[in-house]
């Protein structure tokens, strides 16, 4: 068996030719996944009443949520950890971060099934497909971030086309089942398992559960402080959602929906670059900290730039097509594109400290940004929705600014930190 890219004893493509190598995998593998989940929605949308499809959207929010802590935990300290090691020691690594996958996907499943049969009706019938194939949802993703770790990212874009490949005769024989919620949404997670099957084929490795154990307790330093940093991220985004809908209107968040879809290019390329961003910058860090600093400062000023470019052109484009895009939804989303823009500007811009924190495994001050970040993005947007639906949207534009001045000026902390594990290290070693 060949050794994966990316590896140190492999014949890994070194240097920048082949960051952008990855990077282009990457950026090719988020395109089809945002594409397949944005093509599911419309099918979804026009097949399913308007019933049906919020209660589906219900079941694909507790997909999302489960799958972002997923991937803190087990997924994260593979990316960080095994992502300069020899093929066997990935090949380990690999086999238990899927399998915990595998396990946790299977306890959560069982609770998503049994809220399903007590709530009943729309929901009830979604929420029961989503748990009969919530295990190999979450191992689809798994193969992903394992790919990417080890600098395969064709076999993690060909993984992702193999699922959107997969949901068009699913998605047929669903609607020929007569279109049901359940049989819709349960096509939707037998495509992902397909591929999730596929997955063990190309990593020619089994998942196995019986390690998650181990696993946790190899990685006790990390694990509870990334899993408790996905649900504050994640949870804290939502509720700030909910809670300006509550106070400004439904109207201002779909107004800032409206703007998200406009930037949504720009989102899609910050999603591919979190794909490679990890197992990138611990190769870097290999050679120096100066490297890993350069790339992550060229990093967030790229991001950032396509960022300004595309918000300018957004802002620059006539109403005609504005409203072809979008229809009665452009004015509003105009008038709410500026801030998102600067929302986006904040993400792209504090995206190399994030690379940073991760590289150096810094789970202790990664939280501490996460909650500092997440109580402005909650307290400044919630503040600024009481005097309005347009000062919600800046709310959040501030607060990702704050949030990204301050991810920066604890870089100095962490290296610091780094170095004096560093030392203590070595001289444990001497």
């Amino acid at each position: 068996m060949n050794e994966p890219d990316g590896f140190i004893a492999g014949n890994a493509a070194r240097g920048s030719r082949g960051i952008v190598r990855r990077a282009g995998w990457g950026l090719l593998d988020q395109v089809v996944s945002s594409g397949t989940n944005f093509a599911v929605g419309i099918f979804v949308a026009r097949t399913l009443p308007l019933e049906d499809f919020g209660a589906f959207s219900i079941a694909f929010l507790v997909y999302t949520f489960t799958l972002s802590v997923a991937r803190a935990f087990p997924m994260e300290p593979l990316l960080i950890r095994y992502s300069t090691v020899v093929a066997a020691r990935w090949r380990r690594g690999t086999a238990a971060a899927t399998g915990t996958s595998v396990g946790a996907g299977c306890v959560v499943a069982l609770a998503v099934i049994l809220i399903g049969a007590v709530v009943g009706g729309a929901t009830g019938a979604a929420l029961l497909a989503l748990g009969a194939t919530l295990p190999g949802l979450l191992l689809q993703d798994a193969w992903r971030l394992a790919f990417f770790a080890a600098g395969r990212g064709r076999d993690a874009f060909l993984n992702d086309l193999t699922w959107a490949v997969a949901l068009v005769p699913a998605f047929v024989i669903a609607r020929s089942s007569g279109s049901s919620l359940f049989a819709i949404a349960f096509a939707w997670g037998i495509a992902a398992s397909i591929a999730a099957v596929v997955g063990v084929a190309q990593a020619r490795l089994l998942p196995r559960p019986d390690w998650a154990r181990s696993w946790w307790q190899e990685h006790a330093d990390l694990a509870p402080k990334y899993f408790a940093e996905a649900m504050i991220r994640t949870g804290v985004s939502t509720i700030t959602m909910i809670v300006i809908g509550a106070i400004a209107g439904l109207a201002a968040v779909g107004s800032i929906r409206a703007a998200q879809l406009v930037m949504s290019p720009v989102q899609i390329l910050i999603f591919a670059a979190s794909l490679v961003a990890v197992p990138e910058a611990v190769r870097i860090l290999k050679r120096s900290v100066g490297s890993l600093v350069r790339l992550s400062v060229l990093v967030s000023c790229a991001l950032a730039a396509v960022c300004l470019t595309w918000g300018l052109a957004a802002l620059l484009l006539p109403d005609q097509v504005g409203e072809l895009i979008l229809g009665d939804n452009w004015t509003a989303a105009r008038a709410f594109l500026p801030a998102w823009i600067l929302t986006l500007l904040g993400t792209a811009v504090s995206f190399g400290p994030g690379m940073i924190l991760r590289a150096f495994a810094n789970a202790t001050l990664s939280l501490e940004v996460t909650i500092l970040a997440a109580t402005i993005g909650f307290v400044v947007p919630v503040g600024a929705a009481f005097l309005g639906g347009l000062p919600a949207a800046w709310g959040l534009a501030v607060a990702a600014v704050v949030g990204s001045v301050i991810s920066w000026l604890v870089v100095p902390l962490g290296i610091r930190t780094w170095r004096t594990g560093r030392s203590a290290d070595e001289a444990a070693l001497a």
